[in-house]
């Protein structure tokens, strides 16, 4: 949160371009200046864990630094041993993506990222190259059983991914351009009010911890009711709005203009 409250763009022709994996896997350098090396050297040991691989950059000195992560975005925020299928699995991962879609710029959203992919292990088998595990290759019939399979764990996340993207398409507060402010309510919890100052703002709640967290809203956003956009869920106030483990929450009010 501290990183995010302080992004600022050059100028008002230009926008941030809001990435969490691409064909190439999961980027490190961009942190490199904002992680400390034992954060990123834990990255590093958890991707390893989660059957991911590790590319690395040659330094000035001779030394090595990684590059970046070989994995796929759901594998690498899955616990090892953890069922990949279960509640919990898919509310921490959509909380994750939604996190890049209520940020101010544009999301750039890798195919593979719509259903939640596995790490492609036997095709980084067959060809020896770290990023094939990031780019696993469906035959067309394949993925269409996947998606008709309603209870299946790809349809079930590319059913609350795509209903994400169309409710952030229809709200003029994640605009590339919209005001951004980021809230510090709790450690567990990214907050960011977006089009503060319209009667469209969105407020951005996503707990992304494994506990329930109580979050208490800052005294000018504290007036309710508000509601939550992709549920319905109304909030009498901001005095204590619960957040189940990987919850998220994207509130309208009746805003002032």
């Amino acid at each position: 949160s501290d990183w995010a409250a302080g992004l600022s763009l050059p100028s008002g022709a230009t926008a941030f371009f809001n990435i969490t994996a691409t064909h190439d896997g999961i980027g490190v350098r961009p942190v490199a200046d904002i992680l400390p090396p034992a954060q990123i050297d834990a990255l590093v040991q958890g991707t390893l864990e989660r059957g991911g691989q590790v590319s690395s950059r040659t330094l000035p000195d001779g030394g090595k630094a990684p590059y970046e992560l070989n994995i796929t975005f759901f594998d690498a925020l899955l616990p090892p041993g953890a069922d990949p299928a279960a509640p919990e699995s898919l509310d921490r991962y959509i909380a994750a993506q939604a996190v890049a879609l209520s940020l101010a710029g544009v999301p750039a959203i890798y195919f593979h990222n719509l259903f939640g992919t596995r790490n492609d292990a036997a095709g980084f088998a067959g060809t020896g190259r770290a990023r094939t595990l990031n780019r696993r290759r469906f035959e067309r019939a394949e993925l269409d059983a996947l998606l008709a399979d309603g209870n299946g764990r790809e349809r079930r996340i590319f059913d609350r991914y795509t209903a994400l993207l169309r409710l952030w398409r229809t709200q003029p507060a994640f605009h590339p351009a919209a005001p951004q402010r980021v809230l510090a309510v709790d450690p567990a919890v990214f907050a960011v009010l977006r089009g503060e100052g319209t009667a469209e703002a969105v407020l951005a709640l996503h707990n992304l911890s494994a506990s329930p967290c109580r979050v208490t809203l800052p005294k000018d956003l504290a007036a309710g009711p508000w509601t939550d956009l992709p549920t319905g869920d109304r909030f009498a106030d901001g005095a204590a709005i619960e957040l189940p483990p990987y919850r998220l929450l994207w509130l309208r009010r009746p805003w002032p203009v």
